[in-house]
């Protein structure tokens, strides 16, 4: 059995983390929310919606699920791997620079 061929186009694989930074980001933005607008309908604090986004937090399937229900999609949709292209680069590029 031969070993997948890795194309030089691949994506980064992104981490969980990043997947739900990235992913809540595009998200509030489709919304033009604030921070502040996703905190207040989630019940949660700003900072952490800030935290969350920056891969800061390691955070509580609960909030994960609150994050959800303000932002009215599945769970799961926090964590798919279609995230907006410059979105991704710019978490790549953050990687390499501090690596």
């Amino acid at each position: 059995m031969s070993s997948p061929v890795k194309s030089s186009k691949t994506k980064p694989q992104l981490s969980f983390r990043e997947l739900l930074a990235l992913n809540l980001l595009q998200l509030r933005r489709e919304r033009k929310w604030s921070q502040e607008d996703l905190a207040n309908e989630a019940g949660v604090h700003r900072t952490f919606v800030t935290h969350v986004e920056r891969c800061e937090r390691n955070i509580a399937l609960d909030n994960v699920e609150k994050l959800a229900r303000a932002l009215q999609v599945p769970a799961t949709r926090l964590f798919q791997e279609d995230v907006d292209q410059r979105l991704r680069e710019s978490v790549a590029e953050k990687q390499t620079s501090t690596k």
